[in-house]
């Protein structure tokens, strides 16, 4: 569910989530051309400003009558700056005035700034965000970058690409060019300006549109620089102004700016996340007849992702603003669509109905809905506008074509749990995006689920979605975030399903034989996410590909492993619990020292990963999707020559984070049994517990590399030394 509204970007899009570079020089060849500007400041580090002009050359920059200086005594060099009688004309208004040499004078000014970061791939000078808000209700949103260009991969910004909705917005180019370090500039022919449709993804037909146009002889150290008016001449609400911006990208910033302009009458309800504290509130003031908001940061660092770490503004600096507080409009807005789409018509409550006849559980007649809406609906968007995206279609005419997309599948459930008596609500939520915010309303909403009352007033949540989640498991990413009830006209959190929720399950037998052979059989189950994730990954594939992915997996464990037989049950009626059995041989697994067999349990705790500990420290919190269990546990059958000679010490973790339990135990003297259970206890981990945490989990890592150490008979002819 995108949001609709006009997207801004080059060709690379997004955050802009680019590779680095490295140059030679502080000063980007300090432009090669000086001698051609008709005026220079040199602005030192002490202070003193040099109205001279100068030459670079060998590292040194070399001004008249002074002594030649390397580049990190110079603060920056201002361009074209013109004398006056009355003194000189400040550099960035001539640059601005003459309307070719901005981006020049921003490096000069971004100079010590582009130093710190010598592997850049590019750096952006300015990332400017103005709204306006007009009397009307229309607004206009302008957008104003200069990219400097420092590596191969920065060169897509010769790819301008914008979006817009007919009938909606419309877009203007004020500018789109390169500029070249000699002050040469290549303005984009507008004439060759391309509008198609978008290129979206199967099943996703939405009714925007995309003006592309490119930008000439973009080159390494080349600047491009745009400027872009969006007009939302006909907004689908005209309450509805939602000013975002994010200061922060995977490139390093020099200059971030949020205006907001509002007529005098109008007030901003604004929030700041992870902003600096000088910087989190706006400098209001006045101009002209309109009352002004802005928020600017400086020298922004780049954003560099750390796995788990939170998403999008829930760990960059971010300001969104409305025009009013909570969500109220909203709630209205969207019943007038809801109410109606939910009601079943007379055919869809039939069909609900029959579909639940016989049942006497509630939860019974609820999951048969459920699944029968997983197997008959798919998931294809097919949007128009706002009224569409947000509001959906009627539920019986999703039904009838057999196809929509979330919010859709959520009104079809909704109506069909109305014609059997039972209470819901669909909801709106974001996932794989930063967390809606309870007091500033905005429509950039990814999702929508449904919420369930059983009449004993327990309330639970369903996702409709997808094909492959069985009843009542609910998607990691819905989990633990805020939701939207328009029904209800609330704003609530969906809480955490508990570990046992979402869990892989591992139960093995195994027989070692006293030549080493190992053979194994294996029976997983899962329940949540984990399940949903194994079954879809196993219809994708077919049975010989099935088959080599795990004949590929138990290769792994032991040179010579081959699967020896597999069976999977319920891999197509998700009503039922997915498992499959497999079993397998592997010839020489242990490794044989004089009497000792050496060896670890194959494949144990494979699925128990932690990419977000690689790291030796962070600088973003971890943060879950959802709680998860892994539990792994089998019996292995020694051939009666083997002795037990040593097994792994347990491990029993318990902290506020997670708990782990492993161990190995004797049964018997010709049996070892073992279990490893680890249960995610925490949607978050704080930054200043990671060290900690991290220290908690290589205890993990290290249990699973244990090894187990047996004694058997020496081999005849053999008195030390390694066999094999």
């Amino acid at each position: 569910m995108p949001p609709p509204h006009a997207m801004i970007r080059h060709e690379n899009g997004g955050m802009r989530m680019k590779s680095f570079h490295r140059f030679p020089s502080l000063i980007l060849f300090l432009f090669l051309a000086s001698a051609a500007w008709s005026g220079t400041v040199v602005e030192l580090t002490t202070g003193d400003r040099l109205n001279t002009s100068f030459s670079y050359h060998d590292g040194r920059i070399n001004i008249d009558g002074h002594t030649p200086l390397v580049a990190t005594e110079v603060r920056k060099i201002l361009f074209n700056v013109a004398s006056s009688t009355t003194g000189q004309t400040n550099a960035s208004d001539a640059a601005t005035a003459s309307g070719t040499l901005l981006p020049l004078e921003l490096a000069s000014q971004a100079a010590a700034f582009r130093a710190k970061y010598p592997d850049a791939g590019g750096i952006t000078l300015r990332d400017d965000n103005h709204w306006t808000y007009h009397a009307d209700g229309t607004w206009t949103v302008r957008v104003h970058t200069i990219e400097w260009i420092m590596k191969e991969d920065h060169l897509q910004y010769a790819g301008l690409t914008l979006g817009f909705t007919e009938g909606r917005d419309r877009i203007k180019i004020i500018r789109a060019r390169c500029v070249h370090a000699d002050g040469t500039v290549f303005d984009a022919d507008l004439s060759k300006i391309k509008i198609t449709k978008p290129q979206t993804s199967p099943g996703m037909f939405i009714a925007y549109m995309i003006l592309s146009v490119h930008i000439p002889q973009v080159e390494l150290g080349s600047f491009v620089e745009t400027e872009v008016e969006t007009e939302f001449y006909n907004p689908y609400h005209r309450e509805f102004f939602f000013p975002v911006n994010f200061f922060q990208s995977s490139d390093p910033v020099f200059s971030s700016r949020l205006i907001v302009d509002l007529p005098q009458e109008r007030k901003l309800f604004w929030e700041a996340r992870n902003m600096p504290k000088d910087k989190d509130a706006p400098v209001e003031s006045t101009v002209g007849n309109m009352h002004r908001y802005a928020w600017e940061s400086a020298e922004v660092v780049p954003h560099v992702a750390e796995p788990q770490q939170p998403r999008s503004a829930d760990a960059l600096p971010y300001v969104q603003a409305a025009l009013f507080e909570g969500w109220d409009k909203v709630y209205d807005w969207i019943n007038g669509y809801w109410k109606t789409n939910t009601t079943p018509s007379p055919e869809l409550a039939s069909t609900a109905q029959s579909l639940v006849a016989g049942l006497t559980d509630e939860d019974a007649k609820i999951a048969k809905i459920f699944h029968w809406i997983q197997k008959n609906i798919r998931y294809i968007i097919i949007k128009g506008d706002a009224a569409t995206m947000y509001g959906s279609y009627p539920a019986h005419e999703t039904v009838k074509k057999q196809f929509g997309c979330c919010v859709d599948k959520a009104m079809v459930l909704s109506a069909m749990l109305n014609a059997i008596g039972v209470k819901n609500g669909p909801l709106l939520i974001n996932v794989m995006s930063h967390d809606m915010s309870p007091r500033i309303a905005n429509l950039s909403i990814t999702h929508s689920i449904s919420r369930v009352t059983r009449a004993n007033g327990q309330k639970f949540y369903l996702d409709s979605t997808s094909y492959n989640f069985r009843y009542p498991s609910l998607p990691t990413c819905d989990q633990g975030r805020y939701c939207l009830d328009p029904f209800d006209r609330s704003f609530d959190t969906i809480p955490l399903q508990k570990p046992e929720m979402n869990q892989h399950h591992l139960v093995s037998s195994l027989t070692l034989a006293l030549d080493g052979t190992l053979t194994v059989t294996s029976n997983k189950d899962y329940t949540g996410e984990t399940e949903a994730g194994s079954r879809a990954s196993m219809k994708s594939m077919k049975p010989a590909e099935r088959e080599k992915m795990l004949s590929n997996r138990i290769n792994s464990y032991g040179q010579g492993g081959s699967l020896t037989s597999f069976e999977v049950k319920n891999l197509e009626d998700i009503e039922l619990p997915f498992t499959y059995t497999f079993s397998y041989r592997i010839p020489s697994y242990t490794r044989e020292i004089a009497d000792l067999a050496v060896f670890k349990m194959p494949g144990l705790m494979d699925s128990v990963e932690f990419p977000e500990t690689a790291l030796a420290s962070r600088t973003y919190p971890i943060e879950y999707d959802a709680l998860t269990m892994d539990f792994q546990e089998g019996t292995m059958y020694l051939a009666p020559e083997y002795r037990i000679r040593s097994l792994p010490e347990p491990v029993t973790l318990n902290t506020p984070y997670f708990t782990f339990s492993g161990r190995y135990d004797r049964d018997g003297e010709h049996a070892i049994k073992y279990s490893t259970v680890f249960q995610r206890t925490a949607k978050r981990v704080p930054l200043n517990e990671y060290p900690k945490f991290k220290t908690a989990l290589d205890q993990i890592k290290r249990f699973g590399r244990e090894r187990i150490f047996l004694t058997r008979p020496m081999p005849e002819g053999l008195t030390q030394g390694v066999k094999r």
